[in-house]
């Protein structure tokens, strides 16, 4: 009994310990998928910080120690457009709660057109991908377990159990139960013993293709550029871009807050502050987000389409 209760216990710690290790790489992912120019003190970290956990974030001077970037919580009943008249930074660290701020005075922007966190969607995800995880383990698990028997006495237990151990030292084994005989003339009862075959197929690598489409898929939900699919040949381009327009949108719907937050500090409080995704990778995609990539990607075309890429890229910049 208490054997088994140390394997449920085990179990239970190898099914959390499988969750947190999801769950922090999702969050390591989704939190460091942009580039900040910031005032040296703001801090990066802190903003993706407050994005992913509150879900908001913002930007303010203190008197003190100058221009900061925090979560905040809404003070005041909220406006037509769901803005709040007044905002309470605070910090999650230290304790620290600042005074009500009027929202002419700060930047504030939420993390999507929804208002809410990316915790949920890397809590669902981390969910699905540790329990893919346990159950691949637990199918590599059971292929140790090719076959059992069916004792009738103590003596075929004993038996049974040393003709295992001998197995796994590459030996050979004979089961005999002295006692069998005996008791059938007693009992006028069979006592043999039987041997049945678990079956159990070997479905690890098909999970394993599961769980590497689930993660492409969250890959495609947070923006990152990826071939979401599971082919042993060789993959053409249009194969390869075949996501990119969902990847684009989900780009814009975490960068477009970013922006708007810079640019709300910019016009409200005059700090210059710039975000960006943070990929240099040479692609298509990557090169209408990213200077550096767009100059790779050029570098590896011809002189015409280097420029015919050049000027597509200026006309996206372009304001007018």
């Amino acid at each position: 009994m208490a054997n088994n209760r140390r394997a449920r216990k085990h179990q239970r710690l190898m099914n959390n310990v499988s969750y947190n290790i999801w769950f922090n790489r999702l969050a390591n992912i989704c939190q460091n998928r942009f580039r900040w120019e910031l005032p040296e003190t703001c801090d990066a970290d802190m903003i993706e910080r407050a994005y992913f956990r509150a879900g908001r974030a913002c930007v303010f001077i203190d008197d003190i120690i100058g221009p900061v970037s925090l979560p905040f919580t809404n003070a005041s009943p909220l406006n037509i457009y769901g803005y709040p008249a007044k905002v309470q930074p605070y910090s999650f660290y230290c304790g620290v709660n600042y005074g009500l701020i009027p929202l002419k005075d700060c930047a504030v922007s939420f993390a999507n057109t929804q208002r809410i966190s990316d915790y949920s969607l890397c809590d669902y995800y981390a969910m699905r991908l540790a329990d893919l995880s346990r159950t691949i383990d637990v199918n590599l698990t059971l292929q140790k377990a090719a076959a059992g028997a069916v004792v009738g006495s103590e003596a075929q237990k004993n038996s049974v159990v040393t003709a295992v151990k001998r197995i796994a030292e590459n030996d050979v084994f004979i089961v005999v139960d002295k006692d069998q005989w005996q008791n059938e003339a007693i009992t006028g009862k069979q006592n043999a013993l039987s041997t049945f075959s678990f079956n159990v197929p070997f479905i690890a690598d098909k999970l394993q293709i599961e769980a590497a489409q689930l993660f492409n898929e969250f890959l495609t939900a947070v923006g990152i550029e990826n071939s979401n699919m599971d082919k042993k040949e060789r993959v053409n381009s249009s194969e390869t871009n075949g996501n990119i327009g969902a990847i684009e949108a989900a780009r814009n719907i975490a960068l477009t807050p970013r922006r708007r937050l810079c640019e709300d500090a910019k016009k409200k409080l005059g700090i210059d502050m710039s975000v960006s995704w943070d990929s240099d990778i040479a692609t298509l995609l990557n090169a209408a987000f990213s200077d550096i990539a767009r100059d790779q990607l050029s570098g590896s075309l011809g002189l015409g389409e280097a420029q015919a890429f050049r000027k597509v890229g200026e006309a996206e910049e372009d304001p007018r």
